[in-house]
């Protein structure tokens, strides 16, 4: 048990006991392993009052099996707050009621499938469960959009990440805190974004993971010198190319490394150099993280 200093509290009495933090979990009744897709919560003397975590509109109240009695808040901007295990005949709030933050909604209970009275708070953005842990501390701010990022970027690992792209649920926290670069994006998958330590052909070699935006922040971009202007030969340290310099997407496979030509400069673009391969097969717009001056 952990307790949390909150700044957008959800328990009236202010204190909240954290007894099961988000992420991979054994299920307390089913004994499966499965994410824990919020954070569970007592009040200083076990149960208390839950109150609305910030102004919105109530989206839904009623019974699941698993959640047992619930109250959903819709707080605009594709985020929506989750309250499940309530005491039944408990819940103040009906459907399409608008709530200002504190008000009360219920009386934390033990419905559902549970071992004990607790509160499960959770948040979700665009129909994703986030850590809501850092939203109830004030660390990160409800109206964040989340970034987008492109290849060759240098980000920094804030959250959860997942093995694949394609995986149900973010499982590994090992490498948070890690800076490492944005290796490949893939658009509409449920964590589109491969963090390599390296960019080029050992990219895949040196994986961290796949996130989602909300996991990544930006970092420090390494820029390529100044003095790099067109008719310069430079070295090329590997990987993709863009056919265009504002291009989102690269261009056919990994380029190997090697020397090149640069043809044109275009400063402030997401692709400023454009270069022709000599002892490289790179032959495209690329980043200034992937050239050095020879």
């Amino acid at each position: 048990m952990a307790i949390i200093t909150v700044k957008n509290k959800v328990l009236q009495g202010g204190v909240h006991n954290m007894t099961s933090p988000y992420g991979m979990r054994t299920h307390p009744v089913t004994g499966k392993q499965k994410l824990h897709e919020g954070i569970d919560l007592t009040g200083k003397n076990g149960a208390d009052f839950v109150v609305a975590f910030a102004a919105g509109r109530v989206s839904r109240t009623g019974y699941d099996e698993s959640a047992g009695y619930f109250v959903k808040i819709d707080h605009g901007n594709q985020l929506e707050s989750v309250y499940f295990h309530l005491r039944p005949d408990s819940i103040t709030v009906r459907e399409g009621a608008q709530v200002e933050a504190g008000a009360t909604l219920a009386y934390m209970g033990a419905s559902g499938q549970v071992t004990g009275v607790h509160l499960h708070f959770g948040l979700k953005r665009n129909g994703k469960y986030l850590d809501p842990r850092p939203f109830l501390e004030g660390k990160q701010a409800l109206e964040e959009e989340a970034a987008v990022f492109r290849v060759g970027e240098r980000v920094t690992l804030t959250g959860r990440y997942a093995a694949a792209s394609t995986a149900q649920s973010a499982a590994y926290a090992a490498a948070i805190g890690q800076t490492a670069y944005v290796a490949a994006v893939y658009p509409g998958r449920n964590f589109p974004y491969q963090i390599s330590k390296v960019l080029g052909e050992a990219a895949n070699r040196n994986t961290l993971g796949f996130a989602d935006a909300g996991a990544l922040k930006a970092a420090a971009q390494q820029q390529a010198p100044a003095e790099i202007h067109a008719g310069d030969k430079v070295r090329f340290t590997g990987g993709s190319h863009y056919k265009a310099s504002d291009s989102l997407l690269p261009s056919g496979g990994m380029r190997t490394a090697g020397q090149a030509v640069v043809k044109l400069v275009k400063r402030g673009a997401k692709h400023p150099y454009h270069l022709i391969g000599t002892t490289s097969n790179v032959w495209g717009w690329v980043n200034a993280t992937q050239i050095q001056a020879i």
